[in-house]
């Protein structure tokens, strides 16, 4: 690159960089001064960053992923502000006017209005890209065209735009007089503005009258708005119409024509009413098919739960299951095979130390799986990182283990209310991208009451889950692992898998799927109810085969019949065969089994 160009490009990200710092130093001192600050989209390139192109409120309004709720999301924390802007580019921001007002002055001509009043004090002013801003102490009521090209701006759900934000003319915001110059709104400077002259209703800390004429200049947009207050009663255009002919004549100077009015009040009258945004019939949805990334355990745009004790393998499972999506095979239970990316977030295990190593042990395709490897908790600011991320690389496949990791420490786990709003952000993204994200959960130590409900924190953990599945050690056998599915949103229960740790010694152990079985979560709570209890069906295993084969060899089909029995299952006696390494052989049309050292029958 030529040196010329390279230099502007380094001029223009210094400018960038130092606008940004100038922003949060005055969002700063906005904060300290005891005021809240919303985070709004920016300008760039003159053009809104909210992506519409007809915005009509271009570096205005509230950035949707930092300020969902827009102003109630305004945030009175510095740290809080510096973390919501952190992965932003561009952004503006703006003061909240609870505990003030402000008199918006969107002209040259307004400007000089409110100057040459009586009643004007000088206070903070913010130069804007038409006119000015005028702040006041003191609370009195939002309102618009208090006068021409004049709007008044107050209370907790209002804000204006601070100073060194961008505009969309290309100009900036600037302090014209600091925002520590604030003074109290003069008693009768709102009532000059309006050109009233009797005496003003009292309202708050200050004196207002809003009883005035509306002037020429904001005649059509005051009865817009009285016509969309009503359109969202479920007015029609007619009735609609009747009501602004008599606002018309009681409130506008001078008024407009009944024409005017008709014409107002049949555009208005074509908008769907509140309601109609929120509700429609059943027989206008079409229905949506649900999409399984694991039938029947796991469907795309959902998240699910994965619960077990400490130690019984639930991350085993999770990276078995990245790893088969990642190259290729089929998961268990399942002959269709799929192959995308995968991203890990690890709260618990080293990256280089734990995951990759047991992803190399299960033959991953380690180029489509991406992992976390510097924590960051899932509040606004990670999920912005995250959506970040499945921006640039899309996975079908998200873990989050464990999901306690990952939640802010000021969240009580075990308060509903904590856990759905953390909860909502999740689900949003998993919506957003398609994907599924299955949560890592552990389990209480009680095993009182019922099985499905163990899971440690607030029950709408698994309420906010489309899919929950159980883990653990089979009771009968501490080797084998049985995944149990305990809930599904969709109707289909899948069929409870088993699954072995294997791995030689001194190697990175693997899990690998051995089948079905007909276990219950009730089941795999048997092995929490006593020391001991998962060897001791394998041992009465061993100690039957000793006994049965102890004089010399048995066929396979008396063997089998009489360890059913004594109710010893076939997963426990294959694996206690195992353990005693019992020899099988064939003799004509027959089958046999005997002990090491046993003769076979002549």
């Amino acid at each position: 690159m030529p040196t010329g160009k390279k230099n502007v490009r380094q001029r223009k990200f210094a400018r960038a960089r130092r606008s940004r710092a100038v922003k949060k130093r005055f969002g700063k001192e906005a904060i300290g001064s005891g005021y809240k600050v919303v985070v709004l989209n920016g300008i760039k390139r003159k053009i809104c960053t909210c992506g519409n192109p007809k915005c009509t409120s271009q570096g205005k309004h509230p950035n949707s992923h930092a300020m969902p709720k827009g102003v109630k999301d305004a945030v009175d924390s510095y740290d809080e502000l510096k973390e919501l802007v952190a992965p932003l580019s561009h952004f503006n921001l703006a003061i909240c006017t609870g505990g003030m007002t402000v008199i918006d002055a969107d002209s040259p001509e307004a400007v000089k209005k409110i100057e040459s009043l009586a009643s004007f004090r000088a206070t903070t002013k913010v130069l804007t890209g038409k006119g000015a801003h005028y702040y006041y102490g003191g609370e009195t009521r939002s309102r618009t065209r208090l006068g021409p090209d004049i709007d008044i701006k107050s209370g907790s759900n209002s804000y204006v735009v601070m100073p060194s934000s961008d505009h969309i003319s290309g100009t900036i915001y600037k302090y014209d007089i600091p925002l520590s110059k604030i003074r109290a709104l003069p008693k009768t400077l709102l009532s000059e503005i309006a050109g009233e002259s009797d005496t003003p209703k009292k309202r708050g800390s200050v004196t207002v009258n809003f009883n005035t004429k509306v002037q020429e200049g904001g005649r059509n947009d005051h009865l817009a708005r009285v016509a969309g207050r009503f359109r969202r009663m479920g007015c029609t255009p007619d009735q609609i119409n009747a009501v602004l002919l008599v606002e018309n004549q009681s409130i506008c100077y001078p008024p407009l024509t009944d024409d005017e009015v008709s014409q107002i009040a049949d555009s208005i009258g074509k908008y769907r009413t509140s309601a109609d945004e929120h509700f429609k019939t059943a027989a206008d949805v079409e229905p949506k098919k649900v999409r399984y990334f694991w039938p029947p355990y796991l469907a795309e745009e959902t998240i699910a739960f994965l619960e077990g004790d400490p130690g019984t393998g639930k991350t085993f499972l999770a990276l078995y299951l990245a790893s088969q999506f990642s190259s290729g095979k089929p998961l268990p239970g399942t002959k269709r095979r799929r192959k995308g990316n995968v991203l890990i977030l690890s709260g618990e295990d080293s990256v280089e130390h734990t995951l990759v190593p047991r992803l190399i042990a299960l033959d991953a395709d380690l180029n489509r799986i991406r992992v976390m490897d510097k924590l960051v908790p899932l509040n606004k600011f990670g999920l912005e990182i995250l959506r970040s991320e499945l921006e640039a690389h899309p996975e079908k496949f998200v873990v989050i283990d464990p999901v306690v990791a990952f939640m802010e420490s000021g969240i009580n786990m075990h308060h509903a209310n904590e856990v759905r709003e953390f909860m909502v952000g999740i689900m949003s993204l998993a919506n957003e991208y398609g994907c599924s994200i299955l949560m890592v959960r552990h389990l209480t130590k009680s095993t009182q009451g019922k099985s499905a409900y163990r899971g440690l924190g607030s029950i709408d953990f698994q309420a906010a889950a489309r899919s929950v599945l159980r883990f653990g050690v089979s009771p009968e056998d501490p080797d084998e692992k049985i995944m149990v599915h305990l809930k599904t949103n969709f109707g289909l229960i899948g069929k409870s898998l088993t699954f072995e740790l294997v791995g030689g010694r001194g190697k990175i152990p693997k899990l690998v799927a051995t089948g079905e079985t007909d276990a219950t979560a009730e089941y795999l709570d048997a092995s929490d109810r006593g020391p001991g209890n998962p060897g001791d069906e394998r041992e009465r295993a061993k100690d039957f085969i000793r006994t049965k084969l102890a004089s010399g060899p048995m066929t396979t089909a008396i063997f089998n019949r009489d360890a059913d029995a004594a109710a010893i299952s076939a997963k426990t006696l294959e694996r206690a065969r195992r353990d005693l390494n019992v020899k099988s052989y064939r003799k004509g049309s027959q089958h046999y089994v005997k002990l090491p050292g046993t003769a076979a029958p002549v």
